[in-house]
């Protein structure tokens, strides 16, 4: 980031604050330019970490998709009537997504009713998707290269396969206490 102050003289002291004695200036400028946008910074993925994720991610999915609603509220269980949980074996998981999703937007177009995915970013996954993402935006939509470092490998295949649903990416956050 590049950063541009004016010079001193170029700012002209017009009174004082008078809560602070400070004097006040007019034409107080600050540029900033951005030629680049940082990555996501993560602490060194290691055996531990990948196991602590995998163990949110299964009780999550499991708190929801189990089907074992107790110690929910009545709206999450309403809410968990119009969602659909599944698990996929395949050997091209991207593929099968996009499929599988034009198939259920397909379907949900004669009610008129709008689909959304939800999705995570991936970023500790082991498994490695690139090979499978570069078949899928060879036949897809152009995006730019951060696309897939900001929304992940499903959401960016569904994006540029042009699935006529809304994505929403999620990434858990760690509270600060």
């Amino acid at each position: 980031m590049e950063e541009v102050l004016e010079p001193p003289e170029a700012h002209t002291v017009t009174g004082r604050d008078k809560d602070r004695g400070k004097p006040v200036f007019e034409h107080r400028t600050l540029h900033h330019t951005a030629t680049s946008f940082t990555d996501t910074i993560y602490s060194q993925h290691d055996g531990h970490m990948r196991s602590q994720s995998e163990t949110v991610d299964d009780i999550t999915w499991d708190l929801y998709a189990g089907g074992e609603t107790n110690g929910l509220s009545e709206v999450v269980k309403e809410a968990l009537k119009r969602v659909e949980f599944m698990e996929i074996g395949t050997p091209k998981p991207l593929h099968a997504i996009v499929g599988h999703v034009t198939d259920i937007v397909d379907g949900m177009s004669e009610r008129k009713a709008r689909v959304v995915v939800m999705a995570g970013r991936s970023r500790l996954a082991v498994e490695d998707h690139t090979a499978e993402l570069r078949e899928v935006l060879q036949n897809g939509k152009p995006v730019g290269g951060e696309v897939r470092r900001t929304i992940g490998d499903v959401g960016t295949a569904l994006v540029v396969s042009g699935v006529k649903a809304g994505v929403v990416v999620l990434q858990a956050a760690n509270p600060r206490v």
